[in-house]
């Protein structure tokens, strides 16, 4: 199933600047070695100038699941709790898994009586 990891953020914690441009250093080099080995099919970073950016990665959900699982993965979600403000990240259904799933709530609701 097609899936994206979506990490979101707001800022910087003042005084955490250095960290949070070597954290993203780190990031580049873990994530970018799993991009050349075919692990994740593409990374893309939307960044606000006013309010939340957005770090997108695409790629089979099983795939996700297990580099967010890797010890190194894990080690750079806790550093970016602490120099990243808003920070959080989540597993979301893209493309046709996304369209089975809400083919999979309306059928429900049906079955439901609830439309």
């Amino acid at each position: 199933m097609k899936a994206a990891v979506i990490v979101h953020w707001t800022g910087i914690v003042p005084g955490r600047e250095r960290e949070a441009f070597q954290l993203r250093r780190e990031i580049d080099e873990f994530y970018g070695k799993l991009l050349d080995e075919g692990r994740i099919e593409d990374v893309s970073r939307f960044l606000g100038s006013d309010g939340p950016s957005y770090w997108i990665m695409k790629g089979d959900e099983e795939a996700l699941r297990e580099i967010e699982m890797m010890p190194e993965a894990l080690l750079l979600e806790a550093k970016c709790g602490y120099v990243l403000t808003d920070f959080g990240l989540g597993v979301f259904a893209t493309g046709e898994s996304a369209e089975a799933m809400l083919d999979l709530f309306e059928q429900t609701a049906k079955e439901l009586h609830l439309v």
